[in-house]
C-alpha cells in the first residue's frame, strides 16, 4: 500500500510538471474577461466605461454608439467602436461591436422610468503594447451591459458591463500559454488603506492546494487604496492595488501584482475585481520560468463590520511559460 501511495504521488507530480512545462501551443489564444461600469450620453451617442480587464489592469473604455430603431419601439440595433486603454501600462485593445441589440423595458410601477440591456458581438481590430500583434479570434467576444433605471430626459444613463471570450495575441513568436483557474477564501485585516495585510488559501490549477504568507509576517500579501479619479468612493467604487504570493505544497511560489476596484453594493456587501500579473522576479520553484500572464479575480465580502473582512473568490486566466 505504501508503494502504491508513493507511485500515485510520483505520477501526480509528473502530471503537474507536464502541465507547467508542456511544449509550445499552436496558437497564442488566451481567455479574456473584463468588467466595469459607465455612463452613456444619449444626445451624442458617446460612452465612458472604466473597468478591469485581462492584461490591462484598470483601464479606460470609451467610444461611440450608433443606435437605429426597429419595428419594435422597445428594441434597437446598434454598432460601435471602442478603445480599451490600460491606465498603468498604456496597453491598448481596439474593438468593434457587431450585431448589437438594445432592449428597453419599462420599470413596473414607475411611470417614465426604464431599464435597458445592451448585447453585442465584439471583434478585435487592433492594439498596442501587449496587444500589438493581436488577432481576432474565430469566435467574437461577447458584451452585456445593463442600465440602471433612467428616463429619456436624462442626460446620462448609468450601466454596468461584462466582456468575455478569447483573444489571440498573434505575432511571430508563439509562446507556451497555460490556463490558470483558482478559487479560495481569506481575510483582509481591515478595509484597505495603505499596505494592509491580507491572506488566502484554496485550490488552483498548476498549484494544487495553496496558501499565502501569514498576515502577521514581514512577507504578508499587501493591498492599498489608490487615488484614481475614474473610480470614485462617492460612486461606491474604491480603487486598490497590491501584491500577492501563492505558495504550493512543495514550496514553489507564484507571486503576482494586481490592481482593481471594489464595488460597494446597495446591501452593503463588497465585490472586488482585479487583474493579477506575475511578478516574474519573485516567482520560485516550478514557477521560476513564468514570463508573464494575467488572471482576473472576482471576490465577495459581507457588509462591513468591525475587524477583519472575510472574502471568497474565484478567477481565471493564463500564465506564459518559458520554452
Amino acid at each position: 500500500m505504501k508503494i502504491l501511495r508513493k507511485l500515485t504521488a510520483a505520477l501526480s507530480a509528473f502530471c503537474l510538471s507536464a502541465v507547467i512545462h508542456a511544449g509550445p501551443a499552436l496558437a497564442q489564444t488566451i481567455p479574456f474577461y473584463a468588467e466595469g461600469f459607465g455612463t452613456y450620453n444619449p444626445a451624442d451617442g458617446t460612452y465612458a466605461a472604466p473597468g478591469v480587464g485581462t492584461l490591462l489592469g484598470r483601464y479606460d473604455n470609451f467610444g461611440g454608439v450608433q443606435v437605429t430603431p426597429t419595428d419594435d419601439p422597445f428594441v434597437f440595433n446598434f454598432e460601435s467602436s471602442g478603445t480599451n486603454l490600460g491606465i498603468s501600462g498604456g496597453d491598448v485593445l481596439e474593438t468593434a461591436f457587431q450585431d448589437g441589440t438594445l432592449t428597453v423595458t419599462p420599470v413596473e410601477g414607475e411611470e417614465g422610468l426604464f431599464t435597458a440591456v445592451w448585447e453585442a458581438d465584439v471583434v478585435v481590430i487592433g492594439g498596442a503594447g501587449v496587444y500589438a500583434d493581436v488577432e481576432s479570434h474565430r469566435k467574437p467576444l461577447k458584451i452585456v451591459a445593463v442600465n440602471e433605471p433612467f428616463s429619456f430626459s436624462d442626460t446620462e444613463w448609468k450601466f454596468g458591463w461584462t466582456l468575455t471570450g478569447k483573444v489571440d495575441l498573434g505575432g511571430p513568436k508563439k509562446v507556451v500559454s497555460r490556463p490558470l483557474k483558482i478559487k479560495g477564501a481569506g481575510v483582509v485585516s481591515e478595509l484597505p488603506s495603505v499596505d494592509t495585510p491580507w491572506g488566502v488559501q484554496g485550490n488552483a490549477s498548476g498549484l494544487g492546494r495553496y496558501t499565502s504568507p501569514p498576515v502577521d509576517s514581514a512577507e504578508a500579501n499587501l493591498v492599498s487604496v489608490d487615488f484614481d479619479p475614474r473610480f470614485s468612493p462617492l460612486e461606491g467604487r474604491v480603487p486598490f492595488s497590491g501584491t500577492s504570493t501563492f505558495i504550493a505544497a512543495d514550496g514553489s511560489e507564484l507571486s503576482l501584482d494586481f490592481e482593481g476596484f471594489i464595488s460597494i453594493l446597495p446591501n452593503g456587501e463588497l465585490r472586488w475585481v482585479a487583474d493579477f500579473i506575475p511578478a516574474v522576479e519573485m516567482c520560485t520553484g516550478r514557477f521560476s520560468e513564468v514570463e508573464s500572464g494575467s488572471v482576473v479575480m472576482l471576490a465577495t465580502s459581507p457588509p462591513l463590520g468591525l475587524g477583519e473582512i472575510p472574502f471568497s473568490w474565484f478567477g481565471g486566466g493564463h500564465l506564459v511559460i518559458s520554452k
